[in-house]
């Protein structure tokens, strides 16, 4: 069964169905956490305004006892003592009952306070008697004191516990009412929660069978395909039925398989190319080790890295610890050879330059594409470089500096390109080693054999003259000189003979 909307929509449908069963579950469950929560508080209040009543209620009988212990045992002390702190805690606890909104319900709250309004006046009357009686305790009248203590006193007291009582009797059944709502609510919100749950169920059951069986299929029928081109029929192809994602992944299976085709087919060209690679780095590493003359040897290495590899240019820099600093040596062709005479230097410090970076880092940098990177340094003889590639030259852990290579076209350089790069500049840096050590032993022995030939010379001659003629014939040689002088100076006292020989102005004068 292939449905016409896409994988995506019927994923997107799926997500719809479970996102809005889980708002409204979502929704369900908060008012049902609100209707609890709503409980509480209800309780919580009416624990509160039961508390009120009973507290006030016991404050009132706790003064009362006091006034009664008063009048039978005839303690006056006891105002002062007691029944003053008692007055106090009526009088707040009153003020308090008098000032808040008991009751859930808006009919339960009139009917509250109504009571309170009643529970006020009757507090404040009980407060005149209480008042009445300390003033006849005061003026010793302990008779007429219990009489208003059994009579008017305890007519108002009758009353007033009376409506204390009614009151905490309306808050607890207000509140009872509330929890039994509040129950009967959240069993219904239970219920219907239920029921879409298994409402939601049935849906996604049904839904995701569908969605699986149009999934399924076509990869089926596209496993078995891929199975038989892995046998290695390449001319199997996927078959392509509609609009959705598999259908485009069925035409990306068959374009990958024609690619695959193109592959197999290449491979061979692909093969070739990595030989005449690796045939380009023998035969340089041939040609360096063969050459023991350092600038001829780093203009043949750049001159044939530049034809083997058919790169744009090539060029190498050695390094200058005293200046730090990179100095362009040998370049390849004749804009090479310009670069170089224009004495080209780059600071190994230099943020602007590729060759600097792979000086630093001591590592390969590879930019296929120098019009994105901030450290490429272009040169006007160059206009139409695009990637670049530089690998240093270091033999024995020492830096001797930088092979430089550059493509006119972009992403030139691959990985294996820069492994093989890397691979040519280990063999150019022994190479150039070896040629430096062999110049300075060259010119160390040239120079040794010239002190021992003009050595030579000197012991063999037998004038001052003789001597002079053979140290200059023999420098001119060494030096490779056409023209040699030597310029002595001697004592106003000393002179040389024709024949070269000297004497004194005092043996002059005796001849």
């Amino acid at each position: 069964m292939r449905l016409r909307f896409s994988i995506r929509q019927r994923i997107a449908l799926i997500f719809t169905l479970l996102v809005l069963l889980l708002l409204v579950t979502g929704a369900i469950a908060l008012l049902f956490t609100q209707s609890a929560e709503s409980t509480v508080n209800d309780i919580q209040n009416g624990s509160d305004d039961i508390n009120q009543a009973n507290n006030l209620r016991v404050s009132w009988l706790s003064m009362a006892s006091t006034i009664d212990r008063l009048l039978l045992t005839r303690q006056s002390s006891l105002i002062d003592t007691n029944l003053a702190a008692n007055r106090s805690d009526f009088e707040a606890r009153l003020a308090s009952i008098q000032a808040e909104t008991l009751g859930t319900s808006s009919s339960t709250q009139e009917e509250n306070a109504q009571l309170t309004q009643s529970i006020g006046g009757l507090g404040t009357e009980l407060l005149s008697y209480v008042d009445e009686v300390i003033a006849r305790v005061r003026a010793s009248e302990w008779t007429r004191a219990q009489s208003i203590r059994h009579t008017d006193l305890a007519s108002v007291e009758r009353r007033f516990l009376a409506d204390v009582d009614e009151l905490g009797s309306n808050v607890s059944t207000d509140v009872t009412e509330s929890i039994q709502q509040s129950t009967d609510t959240q069993n219904q919100f239970r219920t219907f929660v239920i029921a879409i749950a298994v409402f939601g169920v049935l849906i996604a059951l049904i839904v995701s069978v569908i969605t699986t069986l149009s999934v399924t299929r076509p990869l089926a029928n596209l496993i078995a395909t891929t199975r038989e081109i892995q046998a290695g029929d390449f001319s199997k192809r996927a078959n392509v039925s509609g609009r959705d994602e598999l259908s485009n992944l069925a035409q990306s299976f068959n374009s990958m398989t024609e690619q695959l085709q193109r592959s197999f087919s290449s491979l061979e060209e692909r093969v070739q190319a990595r030989t005449r690679e690796l045939e380009a780095v023998f035969a340089v590493n041939t040609q360096v080790g063969t050459i023991l003359e350092v600038d001829r040897l780093l203009q043949d290495v750049t001159d044939m890295i530049k034809e083997r590899f058919d790169l744009y240019h090539a060029h190498i820099f050695m390094y200058d610890p005293k200046s730090e600093a990179l100095v362009l040596t040998a370049g390849a062709g004749h804009v090479g050879r310009q670069m170089v005479t224009e004495g080209r230097v780059i600071s190994i410090n230099n943020l602007r330059s590729i060759v600097a970076r792979a000086s630093r880092t001591r590592a390969g940098v590879v930019v296929n594409n120098v019009t994105e990177t901030a450290d490429f340094l272009p040169h006007p003889l160059l206009p139409n470089t695009r990637s670049e590639l530089a690998v240093p030259l270091i033999a024995r852990s020492r830096l001797l500096g930088v092979l430089d290579v550059q493509s006119d076209e972009f992403d030139h350089f691959s990985p294996e390109t820069l492994s093989l790069m890397e691979i040519l500049a280990t063999q150019v840096a022994i190479a150039l080693n070896n040629a430096t050590l062999y110049e300075v032993a060259e010119r160390t022995s040239r120079r040794e054999r010239t002190i021992g030939n003009i050595t030579q010379k000197i012991q063999a001659a037998v004038s001052i003259d003789e001597i002079l003629q053979s140290t200059i014939r023999e420098l001119g040689k060494a030096l490779r000189v056409p023209h040699t002088a030597i310029e002595l100076r001697l004592p106003e006292n000393i002179s040389l003979s024709e024949d070269g020989e000297a004497y004194g102005m005092a043996e002059r004068e005796n001849a």
